[in-house]
């Protein structure tokens, strides 16, 4: 019997097709065992799943068994006339022995069976071209040569069901292609449904199921940008932040420059209402000092981060000095601050140093160091505070110290 042998093509990964059950699927799927192939090669392809001659070497088995199903297509198509060749081998003898007298013989009888058998021999090998296309998805070709083998048998089963696989197999090319096509436009809602219906007809073909699952990761990205641009427009800022975060940290590329400009603007818009909140929170200024530096990394140049960031730090020393009673460091931080914002974190800066200036006036006036002291009491005077009576009550007690008490004389 002539035996049509079919291979699957492509380069082999040497991970999965040197596996030992690699080569007895093949074998099994050469002698037309199908449901064996399938049990070897369903187990290699989960061992070895991005391995392409695997996956092609199951999709054919599976479509062998589904032909089986239907009109049991089989792998021996064609038997070999052994029988028939012997007799006319033994004729030719006759032939040679007979010459004279078999010379009607052989036009008659031997002539039209030896174009048979090449009839037959040409037809054997169509076929095995047409499978071997059909293998390699050169559905063009395939079609053509099935067709030619129609019109020479017509109602070829064999010839039949593969026409019409051809024909399901390049309308789920159409998908396909349809699927990537308007993926690539951002019709992602329509790129679905195609693909859909190319994982409904071969859930195992080309790459259809990681796309559906990089189509639904591009809708849940664009989804999220949506949402981050409707909360920073909102003034949700804080939300509008983290949703901009994950874009950034999870799809790293995707919409970069204006990402980080509204990153920018949302850290900016954080860290200014924890300073300028009502009644002052001294616990936010390190957060908002968070949110600054965090703008001036996005925006290296910019002043105004640059800032406020120097602001906050000095705040936090001169605060921390305050808290120590370290008057004199704390009104060089503070001071430096109240000098470029006279009204930060809401007066509470201008309230601090008031005090400190008050402190220190009173300890320079126990040291009997009046004349420094009576300087401090004005300097506290002179910031933007609500009430300065005691900083003017410290001065007029000074001012009546360094007055000298008139000396009477004898008339």
């Amino acid at each position: 019997d002539m035996t049509t042998v079919v291979t699957a093509t492509g380069p082999p990964q040497a991970s999965g097709t040197q596996d030992p059950r690699y080569h007895e699927g093949m074998a099994h799927l050469q002698a037309g065992e199908w449901q064996q192939a399938i049990q070897c090669l369903a187990g290699l392809a989960t061992d070895y799943p991005d391995d392409p001659a695997i996956e092609r070497a199951l999709e054919q088995a599976d479509f062998k068994a589904s032909l089986d199903e239907t009109t049991r297509i089989r792998a021996k198509r064609w038997i070999f006339p052994w029988r028939r060749i012997t007799v006319i081998s033994l004729i030719l003898l006759a032939i040679g022995v007979l010459a004279v007298q078999g010379g009607r013989l052989v036009q008659r009888q031997v002539a039209p069976a030896l174009d048979q058998l090449q009839e037959e021999q040409r037809l054997a090998q169509l076929e095995a071209d047409a499978m071997a296309a059909f293998d390699r998805g050169e559905f063009v070709r395939a079609e053509s040569l099935y067709q030619e083998l129609l019109t020479a048998i017509p109602g070829h089963e064999g010839a039949l069901q593969a026409v019409g696989q051809i024909a399901e197999d390049r309308e789920v090319a159409g998908w396909y292609d349809e699927a990537v096509a308007l993926e690539g436009k951002g019709d992602y809602d329509g790129a679905l449904e195609r693909l859909a219906l190319v994982l409904g007809r071969n859930p195992r073909y080309r790459d259809a199921a990681q796309r559906v699952d990089d189509i639904k990761l591009q809708q849940d990205r664009d989804n999220l940008f949506a949402e981050a641009e409707a909360d920073l427009d909102a003034g949700r800022v804080a939300d509008a932040v983290s949703k901009y975060e994950q874009l950034r940290d999870r799809f790293a590329g995707y919409n970069r420059d204006i990402i980080a400009d509204h990153l920018y603007e949302a850290y900016m818009q954080l860290g200014r209402s924890l300073i300028q909140q009502n009644p002052p929170a001294t616990e936010g200024v390190s957060q908002a000092l968070e949110y600054f530096g965090a703008a001036l990394a996005l925006q290296p140049r910019s002043s105004e981060p640059a800032l406020e960031q120097q602001l906050a730090m000095l705040y936090l020393e001169g605060q921390a000095r305050y808290l120590e009673g370290d008057w004199d460091e704390a009104i060089v931080r503070l001071q430096a601050v109240y000098d470029r914002r006279p009204g930060y974190l809401n007066g509470l800066v201008a309230a601090m140093l008031y005090e400190a200036y008050i402190r220190t006036g009173d300890e320079l006036r126990d040291g009997s160091d009046l004349y420094l002291a009576y300087e401090r009491y004005r300097q506290a005077a002179a910031l933007s505070v609500e009430d300065t009576a005691l900083a003017s009550g410290r001065i007029s007690q000074v001012v009546a110290a360094l007055t000298p008490s008139p000396t009477p004389t004898p008339t």
